[in-house]
């Protein structure tokens, strides 16, 4: 395994029943939360629930719409900010094993200040 630093013996895929030698964020499986609806007779306006709307440009590499009901300008779909429940329960599963809050970090991206914060929601570390 080329990423046996850390050998973990428990699942790493979002799939059950599988494992997986690869951090969760080099997983090969693709991600099946795609939304992209493009068909404009369903959309609705997140202010008015219209359903009359254009398209109105791009906002850093998205499709924008206006809808001509109440003028409300948005995007199809938003960034969500923060990460997925399944890469903190990951962090977390890796610390509690031994795992250093830097060696996560190195691992699997994930900032090793928000690796302690989760640690300190889930249990009374300090």
């Amino acid at each position: 395994m080329p990423f046996a630093l850390y050998p973990l013996p428990f699942t790493l895929c979002p799939l059950p029943f599988t494992l997986c030698p690869l951090p969760f964020a080099l997983c090969p499986i693709p991600n099946t939360n795609t939304n992209t609806n493009t068909n404009q007779s369903i959309m609705k306006c997140p202010n008015c629930e219209a359903t009359k709307i254009s398209k109105n440009g791009h906002r850093r590499g998205k499709q924008s719409y206006i809808c001509r009901h109440c003028g409300r300008q948005f995007l199809e779909s938003y960034n969500t900010l923060g990460y997925r429940d399944s890469i903190k329960k990951y962090c977390l599963e890796l610390y509690f094993k031994g795992m250093s809050f830097r060696a996560i970090e190195r691992a699997i991206g994930v900032n090793h200040n928000t690796v302690i914060n989760w640690v300190k929601q889930t249990t009374d570390y300090y």
